[in-house]
């Protein structure tokens, strides 16, 4: 014969097994953070950490408030013995793992743009460290170790040898679109830190 539980200890029960939306929210936001990290969605190279973890957090809380309750409706309707805070939990917890599976095939999308992007970089900093070696000034040669890039456009980067004082470079623009790269001198003396967008610099 079935032991009856008291009416207590059903709904502990019942909220233990519904207890998975919080643990889950936290340990999929971190891990959806370091997948955008590795995987990123947009953009060219790797997305900041703190980018990276106010969008997954943003996204879902986002999805489970605006359909957590939704598919717990849905899900209530096939199941009438759940009771709604335990659907809602069930609910919230699968829409979570949905928007990982979503990162990921974004971030799976987006990878040969990333990788073209790195490759790109590494190119225009190799060929114009090698042509700044050859072609600049004495003055600036010994800044040729410290040279640093900033992208301009796709496949389109300035390469700049930095001056003793810092305030003045030896630049040059390179494409990458072309084989060999192009490589074409700037007459601007700025600093590639002193332009605009200095989130490009590597």
């Amino acid at each position: 014969m079935a032991v009856q539980l008291p009416d207590s200890m059903r709904r502990l029960r019942w909220r233990l097994r519904g207890a998975w939306l919080g643990p889950a929210f936290v340990g999929l936001t971190l891990f959806d953070t370091v997948l955008i990290r590795i995987l990123p969605l947009a953009g060219e190279g790797k997305t900041a950490w703190f980018s990276a973890f106010l969008l997954s957090a943003t996204i879902n809380l986002i999805v489970v408030a605006a359909l957590g309750q939704i598919l717990g409706w849905l899900l209530r309707r096939r199941r009438p013995d759940l009771p709604k805070v335990v659907a809602d939990n069930y609910a919230g917890t699968a829409l979570l793992f949905g928007v990982t599976l979503a990162f990921l095939g974004f971030g799976l999308l987006h990878r040969p743009d990333v990788n073209h992007e790195l490759d790109a970089e590494r190119t225009a900093m190799a060929t114009g460290r090698d042509y700044l070696a050859r072609n600049a000034p004495g003055a600036y040669h010994q800044g040729v170790a410290r040279s640093d890039i900033y992208r301009i456009d796709r496949d389109l980067y300035r390469v700049c040898a930095p001056g003793a004082d810092g305030r003045r470079a030896w630049c040059v623009i390179v494409s990458t679109d072309t084989e060999p790269p192009g490589v074409k001198e700037d007459v601007s003396r700025e600093p590639n830190a002193s332009l605009d967008g200095v989130t490009g610099l590597r």
